[in-house]
């Protein structure tokens, strides 16, 4: 199923104010829901960093080797849960996994993005250059385009996030604080009712 931009900011929207998941009635099986929750959480990341544009189709984001090592240094050194780093970045949680796999097997090389696609057998000179990482592609004017302000850019995140899930728990707070407040009210109204049936029935 491809999901919309609506599909999406409708799925993100009803998560952040009810803190659940209103499946797609087609979604039937346990592996379809659990997926779609998966979906959910990741559009959820990307739209407490990005906003609604975030979600929108095409959106699409040039990371460099340092920038990427930056993401996964966390998970490396063991300090940090995958799903927490992901949602502090904003990336899905399996792209952060083939980075660290890529890391892994080939170190900062196996970060730099190459082009994809097989080469044809009659251009072996051409297909060198192929498989050599693609250095042409350049970030875009909005994206950072050093580590250090990679970095700078990384932790304006991980504050915007801190302060949205402070209003966020703030909120839910606020919510128990009202209904607790309306219990109280309902619980002194039944006791008034029965107090005066009783005293009714008395005479």
């Amino acid at each position: 199923m491809k999901f919309t931009f609506d599909d999406k900011l409708k799925a993100v929207l009803y998560y952040l104010k009810y803190g659940s998941y209103e499946i797609p009635d087609d979604y039937v099986s346990e592996n379809q829901k659990c997926n779609y929750r998966c979906f959910v959480r990741h559009w959820v990341s990307v739209y407490k960093i990005k906003g609604e544009e975030g979600l929108r189709h095409g959106h699409n984001n040039y990371y460099s080797p340092e920038m990427k090592y930056q993401c996964i240094e966390p998970l490396l050194n063991g300090t940090i849960g995958r799903e927490m780093q992901a949602n502090i970045v904003g990336i899905d949680s399996g792209t952060l996994y083939s980075w660290v796999r890529k890391y892994r097997e080939k170190g900062i090389d196996g970060l730099k993005c190459s082009k994809r696609g097989r080469p044809r057998k009659n251009m072996e000179q051409e297909n060198k250059e192929v498989s050599t990482p693609a250095e042409s592609i350049q970030p875009s004017e909005d994206e950072p385009k050093t580590l250090e302000e990679a970095l700078a850019e990384i932790r304006k995140l991980k504050e915007k996030i801190l302060y949205q899930e402070a209003r966020e728990l703030y909120l839910k707070k606020l919510d128990a604080l009202v209904e607790e407040r309306e219990k109280r009210e309902r619980l002194r109204k039944h006791a008034r009712l029965r107090k005066s049936s009783k005293a009714k029935k008395s005479r």
